[in-house]
């Protein structure tokens, strides 16, 4: 089912529900969201809209898993690096050489030069239409130079422990609240995919003790071997407790899907190990129901004829039963523990976070002063904390000034001691950073310039476009004030958020760059499709952020290469931000008070 479909299916249901005639049963179900800010409303029922796949809400938060959905799907672009190509297509499994059978692809041209099947059609807020492969969502298998993609689906955590004394499905292939806390707020890695330490000729990891040779080889300083490669825990461990309780319970909800290794990697590297060539192994031990649901005044209704049911692949237990070893390895070395959902029932939720929480986290991390004049402080601070922690926008939209975090600013590092940069906190047995504090690069925030073009000019190996092209680089998204005024990468808000609904570049750069089937009249790579699907309050909201933060100059391009748009930068909105309007702030009691 499309989101296009699920949105219609939404909209007559909110229809029934507050016309004169109700579906049989309404009356009975309890109303679920009277104590939410309208906000979080709005993103709980926009998550359930666009989860491409069902959810079994048996023993769990409805409300928790709604905005879990917002936040893979919206806000958290999940499912663009955790999926080995990640939309429909006639014939599986895909490979990288068969982007003509992607019909569900937005970022390709209709027939007769591309797949893309829905040219033309659009949801009911104005986005594109794009159609997300159920059969490798969050799947795992997408290959990042050393390591593939892990497979975030629900499986059964079976080991018989205190933590997980239950066998029911949790996320990413059965770890439990807890675990799955510790794994995004510290990034450890539990399945040790890498050792620290020295390669041998034949590129095997010999050091310290491995038995037999690690295949994946060894991270040399500072990469940190013990924690996440690749993946962005430092700002998605942002999130509050409370939002991370809710990918967790998102993640619990939704089908397993077994293991798609060495889908789109070169064939051998990172493949003959325990864990299935990098990917989590979920053997989907524990079938269950699985419905769509649309959330409406208050109540989560399921969606007549939307419903799936998953079938057992295997009895293994799933290699996620290390989880509770893990936990209890590390319990006695100090490791902390969230701030919610301490109980031990079989999915413990926490309270559903209301939007005050979230622009003070906005506050909290933003990296660079703001200029709030004219501005709503409520919108600023959560567009910050979208962009700063599930977003990682800066991920890619960094400067190439110095990189994304500052001198001793990223936790995924080795520390000091131990030959890293990471200046934190960390256990010493373990080189694991605990209460770790991220700090981004001010420098070069958001400032553009990066080139994501593929070397031999190939299509992405995701599927996101970009075909045909050598140079892609990354847009800068400070305000450019060319106009007087400041917009961000240039656009006005209402092109702004019709560009992350349907794609739409108005700078036009890559119209004679990209060649089909990518549609050059798209932005490419950029995760716009999922963005697209925030609601209106959020894309607002981004957009007052980023018209807050100062302006960083656009670098020059290298010769030959595409030329991005050019940004002007009064001087008191430059990268050295001025004294005038600039300032710090944090938000208290409802209010943006500064700090400087």
């Amino acid at each position: 089912m499309t989101s296009k479909h699920r949105w219609k299916s939404a909209t007559r249901l909110t229809a029934a529900l507050t016309g004169a005639v109700l579906i049989a049963g309404m009356a009975t179900l309890p109303r679920l969201a009277s104590a939410l800010d309208w906000q979080t409303a709005q993103r709980i029922a926009a998550g359930y809209a666009a989860t491409p796949v069902g959810v079994d809400l048996t023993g769990k938060d409805p409300l928790q898993v709604g905005l879990g959905a917002y936040i893979v799907n919206a806000t958290g672009i999940c499912n663009h690096c955790h999926s080995a190509n990640q939309y429909y297509k006639a014939g599986f499994p895909l490979t990288t050489s068969n982007f003509s059978a992607q019909t569900g692809n937005p970022y390709f041209l209709p027939p007769p030069n591309g797949p893309y099947a829905f040219a033309g059609e659009s949801r009911p807020d104005g986005g594109a239409v794009f159609q997300i492969d159920p059969t490798t969502f969050v799947a795992g298998g997408q290959f990042f130079g050393i390591v593939y993609s892990k497979n975030l689906t629900a499986d059964v955590n079976s080991s018989p422990s205190s933590f997980a004394p239950y066998s029911v499905n949790y996320a990413e292939g059965g770890i439990d609240w807890i675990t799955y806390w510790a794994v995004l707020h510290n990034g450890v890695d539990i399945d040790q995919l890498f050792y620290q330490g020295t390669n041998n000729a034949a590129g095997q990891c010999v050091g310290p003790t491995p038995t037999p040779p690690n295949p994946n080889g060894c991270l040399a300083a500072p990469s940190n071997a013990a924690l996440l490669q690749v993946m962005p825990w430092p700002t998605v461990r942002q999130l509050t407790d409370n939002d991370l309780n809710a990918l967790w319970q998102y993640l619990s909800a939704i089908p397993c899907t077994t293991n798609l290794s060495n889908i789109n990697g070169p064939s051998g590297t990172n493949v003959a190990n325990t864990y299935g060539g990098g990917v989590l192994i979920s053997t989907c031990s524990k079938p269950g129901t699985y419905l769509f649901y649309a959330f409406v005044d208050g109540h989560v209704v399921p969606i007549s004829g939307d419903s799936s049911v998953e079938t057992a692949a295997s009895a293994a237990q799933s290699a996620k039963a290390n989880a509770s070893a893990w936990r209890g390895t590390q319990t006695a070395a100090g490791l902390s523990t969230p701030s919610c959902g301490l109980g031990i029932q079989p999915y413990p939720s926490c309270p559903t976070t209301r939007d005050d929480e979230r622009i003070a986290e906005g506050y909290r991390i933003n990296p660079v002063p703001l200029n709030l004049t004219g501005l709503d402080p409520r919108k600023v601070g959560i567009g910050s904390y979208w962009v700063n922690s599930a977003g990682n926008c800066d991920g890619c939209h960094g400067g190439t000034n110095g990189g994304q975090f500052t001198a001793g600013g990223n936790p995924a590092d080795l520390p000091v001691a131990l030959g890293g940069t990471y200046t934190g906190n960390y256990h010493s047995s373990t080189a694991i950073p605990y209460n770790p504090t991220s700090t981004q690069n001010p420098v070069s925030f958001l400032g553009g310039g990066a080139n994501f073009g593929s070397p031999t000019g190939a299509c992405d190996s995701s599927g996101m476009g970009g075909c045909g092209t050598t140079t892609l680089l990354v847009r800068n998204l400070t305000p450019d004030f060319s106009t007087g005024v400041a917009m961000p990468e240039a656009n006005t808000l209402q092109n702004f958020i019709l560009t992350l609904r349907t794609g739409h570049d108005f700078q036009d750069i890559h119209v004679t760059t990209v060649t089909a089937p990518a549609d050059g009249s798209k932005l490419q790579i950029m995760p716009w499709p999922a963005l697209g699907s925030a609601t209106d309050y959020d894309l607002e909201s981004i957009y007052a952020y980023l018209t807050a933060i100062p302006c960083i100059p656009t670098a020059a391009p290298p010769t030959g290469t595409e030329a991005p748009p050019t940004h002007t930068c009064p001087a008191a909105s430059s990268s050295t931000y001025g004294t005038a309007t600039y300032h710090r702030y944090q938000y208290v009691n409802g209010q943006a008070v500064r700090t400087d």
